[in-house]
């Protein structure tokens, strides 16, 4: 009996509590993006979160996550890029990471036109795009919609 208890109390009392106790669901979102490295910018649909680093005359890099991960997954992609001389913009597409949750349909048109209004925002002109998964979509759309300003297009489909 006393296994069953310890048992329980680890998969779901225990989980159950720290849900309680840290409230994520009600948490203000400035107090979410406090102190998390991102810049955010007000596009058209919302705020979006992003990190630009690198050297701004190098050739930008533009990653593009899934629907289920957002930008912090390829955290470990981005210095390897900037130690050979990319310039490297990750995001948070809207509705994951640090970008608002917006209250219309998420659709392949929304993301593309967060996507371009990123680049722009960035003063980007040429640039190499990365998408995995549904970020493939977004990227697949934004380079057809948008040949002038791609020199390359890697698509990871899972």
């Amino acid at each position: 009996m006393k296994r069953i208890f310890f048992l329980l109390s680890i998969f779901i009392l225990i989980p159950v509590c720290l849900y309680l106790a840290l409230d994520r669901e009600n948490i203000d979102i400035n107090e979410f993006r406090l102190d998390s490295g991102y810049e955010e910018v007000r596009l058209s649909d919302g705020i979006t979160s992003y990190k630009d680093i690198g050297d701004k005359n190098n050739k930008v890099i533009v990653l593009v996550h899934g629907a289920t991960f957002g930008s912090l997954a390829y955290e470990e992609y981005v210095n390897v890029f900037v130690k050979n001389n990319y310039r490297v913009i990750t995001y948070d597409q809207y509705g994951r990471g640090y970008s608002d949750r917006i209250n219309s349909n998420v659709s392949i048109e929304l993301m593309e036109r967060q996507l371009k209004e990123l680049i722009e925002h960035c003063k980007v002109e040429d640039v190499i795009l990365y998408g995995v998964s549904f970020g493939a979509a977004v990227v697949a759309k934004y380079s057809s919609n948008n040949p002038e300003t791609v020199s390359y297009t890697h698509l990871t489909l899972p």
